[in-house]
């Protein structure tokens, strides 16, 4: 079952799809793609074919993976390579290592003059995943550096602009934990994804919030 499928209500129509899903034969089947395609854009020679042709031999050697192709497209200038394998256990980490020895695999079986890539679901999902690794991290890294720098500008203060910070970091823990047990009682599990999001807006709120306070607090009576 998909991380999305999981984040759902074990009654909802998604979660019963992803489960029926699973009673099907060859259900944690993940198939990849390997697209090659010549650099100057010409069609395959008789060389980039057959070197094509060991690297998808190499590939079925890697493992259980049942692998086809290649296929050359219509004009001949590209053709795709079909890897398919079973995972099993934790369905991000067998994908991630999945989509690593694919990867590898290719990277070790060039083909001169041909452009190798290597897509798919599973593929897909990686590198949106490698993508945000971090972004919460560094979102709050700068988030923090702003509001420190305005809270600074508005208090002019040394000390008084951590006050402001420390009741955020509170409030935010508080209703991380609020949220967690939220989930906990309703049958939901929040991803990642959801959690930063949550995270960035309450700290988007707070920032407007104490801007709306230092202006009034300036204004004149």
């Amino acid at each position: 079952m998909t991380s999305a499928s999981q984040s759902a209500p074990p009654d909802s129509e998604s979660a019963r799809v992803a489960a029926l899903a699973q009673e099907f034969p060859d259900a944690d089947d993940r198939t990849l793609l390997v697209v090659a395609s010549t650099l100057d854009g010409a069609t395959l020679t008789a060389d980039q074919s057959e070197g094509l042709a060991r690297l998808a031999d190499a590939l079925k050697s890697d493992g259980n993976a049942r692998v086809l192709g290649p296929f050359p497209s219509d004009d001949g200038r590209a053709a795709v390579v079909q890897v398919t394998a079973a995972v099993g256990g934790d369905e991000a980490k067998a994908d991630h290592a999945l989509v690593d020895d694919v990867r590898a695999t290719v990277a070790g079986h060039g083909v001169d003059g041909v452009a190798l890539q290597v897509t798919g679901g599973p593929a897909f999902g990686v590198d949106v995943a490698s993508a945000s690794h971090g972004a919460d991290f560094t979102l709050l890294l700068v988030t923090i550096g702003i509001v420190a720098v305005l809270l600074i500008l508005t208090y002019r203060s040394p000390v008084l602009w951590l006050v402001p910070l420390l009741v955020v970091a509170f409030a935010d823990q508080a209703a991380s934990k609020a949220t967690t047990a939220l989930g906990a009682a309703l049958g939901l599990s929040f991803d990642t994804t959801t959690a930063g999001v949550s995270s960035t807006g309450r700290r988007s709120h707070s920032t407007s919030c104490r801007r709306s306070c230092a202006r009034a607090a300036r204004m004149p009576r």
